[in-house]
């Protein structure tokens, strides 16, 4: 099974493009369980999720976070699945039976870190990480969480890729998402009058620590203990 998980926001509409294209292009429900964490004073998004009724949809409602990872960390805890997979309420999924290519591929018993596809025109530096990025079980219980609260917003992305990349653990998927307000020049600049994406910028700036530089060896000594472990099994 996939676990999939975001937090979201006041955005309705994203919210239901990007729910709609993983049930839509999902092979099975079966495959896949999803939870939303949404905020106590964001009544609107509230109701509209407790309107749905998509199989395997877990909401979650929580007092407005200081810190976005630390409902990232609270619902891959929660989550059954083989693989976990981290998304933003901004995505469209453009490929199908995307469960499939994860499921067929990759074993949820070997450490790896599994980069998906996505059109952000933002990243930084060459760009390699993934913005969502999915990691097997054994990767996530060798790691001990899937986003470090070190990075309150912004950067954890760039942060789990370093980690597994000085490790050799990172494989590129054939699974590619629509990153939609990231993905041309407009929507960036809708970004930067929309509340949602302005706290979470502000939030990151506010708390900023540069993702690039940030000591990742406590986190590969962790994963290298873990492997070695498994290895000689």
């Amino acid at each position: 099974m996939i676990s999939l998980f975001f937090n979201t926001r006041k955005r309705i509409g994203l919210l239901n493009n990007l729910l709609s294209s993983i049930y839509n292009t999902v092979q099975s429900t079966d495959n896949i369980e999803v939870f939303v964490t949404v905020d106590n004073d964001d009544s609107e998004s509230k109701e509209f999720l407790d309107s749905l009724n998509f199989p395997n949809l877990n909401v979650r409602s929580i007092e407005k976070p200081s810190n976005l990872h630390t409902s990232i960390n609270e619902m891959a805890e929660m989550a059954s699945g083989d693989f976990l997979f981290v998304l933003n309420d901004d995505v469209i999924f453009r490929t199908f039976h995307w469960d499939r290519k994860i499921i067929d591929n990759y074993n949820p018993e070997e450490i790896l870190y599994i980069a998906t596809h996505d059109n952000s025109v933002d990243k930084t530096n060459h760009g390699r990480y993934a913005s969502f990025p999915i990691l097997t079980r054994a990767a996530y219980k060798a790691l001990g969480f899937f986003m470090s609260e070190k990075f309150v917003s912004h950067g954890g992305d760039v942060h789990l890729w370093r980690v597994f990349n000085e490790i050799d653990a990172v494989k590129y998927s054939h699974v590619f998402l629509d990153h939609v307000l990231h993905s041309t020049k407009d929507g960036l600049e809708t970004i930067k009058n929309e509340e949602t994406a302005q706290q979470a910028i502000k939030m990151t700036f506010d708390n900023f620590v540069n993702c690039w530089d940030e000591d990742i060896s406590e986190e590969v000594d962790r994963i290298k203990t873990a492997n070695e472990k498994l290895s000689s099994i």
